[in-house]
């Protein structure tokens, strides 16, 4: 279902700045003349955070679904950076290596909550998939899903995948009362979701060769996570067969409310502290 080869890109200038989102990624040209959004390392909140995004991501495409298809972009001391300011230029030099990307797509546009019809394709898929995943960073707010200019919709933005990101710390968010409040507050929210679709994309999930998406990452990304990524194939295998995981979180998903934007915000400066802290930022 994988390729087992690596898609690099190798940057020549950096084209602008994206002002929105905490990450603040940047335009890209390639050594080819094309264009890329790259996430950098450094201005990432969690060193989990392009590998969860990255996985997830390539899950979302052996699916089927619309998820963006990332890759990884090399960016080497010469770059050419005159477009950005000193402070970013700094940021870029300690995100030399590889960084998580994505084709960047000029003219393309934010979905709009009133376009959204719980429930139905393909937005029902993506809910699932995000619950299978416990990405808790999908909200009206932060609604990651985009369409281009020629109609294409596409969804990104995994790195909050608690799924992911609790393997690699040894932890499980599955009855986490904070993760299951989060995916209940997702745009794409619907209370009825057949249990027997979820079932079947779980059963999908379980049939992916995990060892083959992880070949997918560049030499001497993950073996400093040697022991971490070995539980993160154990655990997945784990989760994905056992069906009795995930129904309990359906069915306790109607009786959660909403959060309020203070709490919300509130929250999210908590995590991001509590983040920098531990990571020593």
């Amino acid at each position: 279902m994988f390729k087992a080869t690596l898609s690099i890109k190798t940057g020549r200038r950096v084209l602008q700045v994206i002002k929105t989102g905490s990450s603040r990624p940047m335009v890209v040209e390639d050594t080819l003349g094309d264009r890329y959004m790259v996430k950098m390392r450094e201005s990432l909140s969690n060193p989990y955070a392009s590998v969860s995004d990255f996985i997830c991501c390539k899950l979302g495409l052996a699916l089927g679904l619309p998820v963006v298809d990332p890759v990884w972009m090399l960016l080497e001391p010469g770059i050419d950076w005159r477009n950005v300011d000193d402070e970013m230029q700094d940021t870029i030099a300690k995100s030399f290596g590889y960084n998580i990307a994505y084709p960047f797509f000029e003219n393309a546009v934010d979905v709009k909550p009133a376009e959204i019809m719980p429930g139905e394709p393909p937005w029902l898929d993506l809910l699932i998939f995000d619950l299978l995943l416990l990405n808790i960073d999908r909200t009206l707010y932060n609604i990651n899903l985009i369409r281009t200019k020629d109609g294409h919709l596409y969804s990104f933005d995994y790195e909050t995948s608690m799924l992911v990101t609790g393997c690699l710390q040894g932890k499980s968010f599955h009855e986490h009362p904070g993760v299951l409040q989060q995916i209940r507050q997702s745009p794409l929210y619907f209370p009825d979701v057949d249990p027997e679709r979820l079932l079947a994309m779980q059963a999908q999930l379980a049939q992916i060769d995990i060892a083959a998406l992880l070949a997918l990452f560049p030499p001497a990304w993950l073996p400093q996570w040697a022991e971490q990524v070995t539980l993160l194939q154990a655990r997945l295998s784990r989760d994905w067969q056992d069906e009795t995981r995930y129904l309990p979180l359906l069915e306790q998903l109607p009786a959660l409310t909403a959060e309020s934007e203070e709490a919300r915000k509130a929250r999210m400066m908590k995590n991001r502290e509590a983040f920098e802290a531990r990571f020593r930022r």
